[in-house]
């Protein structure tokens, strides 16, 4: 699979965000999935085309850009990041019943909560799939702070979890 952009023209067109975004956009756009579970994979394409800014997956880009030509593989951690990023968000929704995303409604309203659930991890499968399809020689440590990165937003949410568990504490502040 060839990269979107010719890899000989990246060096001075693909510092633009636009042009990056609309490289990623055109390979991302491609039906990923299969088409059974119908229920499942129309969930994960109402999740990922219900807009977003895409950020993650241009950085990503860029980052190869600042160090050279870009690289399919640096395509392939995009999409692992895209996907990744949209796991996140199906599980933190229903984790905080939240009615809406990006201004339609939160994917366990539309489908339900097991769906968005099962969107979630089918979503970060693929993730590990994009991430193991990289053939360069910095494969392992990409999928290494993947990995950090991952357990860190676990960690993370978890912490929102269990302060949100704590009662409010009203600070009391004294003037001199």
């Amino acid at each position: 699979m060839e990269p979107p952009l010719p890899v000989e023209n990246t060096a001075a067109v693909a510092h633009s965000f636009d042009v990056l975004l609309a490289a990623f956009e055109n390979q991302f756009n491609d039906r990923l999935f299969p088409q059974t579970p119908v229920n499942l994979y129309n969930a994960i394409d109402y999740l990922l085309r219900s807009g977003g800014k895409r950020i993650h997956p241009v950085l990503c880009l860029m980052g190869n850009v600042l160090i050279g030509p870009l690289q399919m593989d640096a395509f392939l951690a995009a999409n692992a990041l895209e996907l990744f990023h949209n796991f996140t968000l199906a599980h933190d929704d229903v984790m905080e019943a939240a009615p809406l995303r990006r201004g339609k409604p939160a994917l366990h309203i539309k489908y339900s909560a097991p769906t968005a659930i099962l969107t979630g991890d089918t979503l970060l499968l693929y993730a590990y799939d994009y991430l193991n399809r990289i053939q360069g020689r910095h494969k392992q440590k990409v999928i290494h702070l993947f990995n950090e990165a991952a357990r860190a937003v676990c960690e993370g949410q978890q912490m929102d979890l269990d302060q949100e568990a704590q009662p409010l504490n009203v600070c009391k502040f004294r003037t001199k």
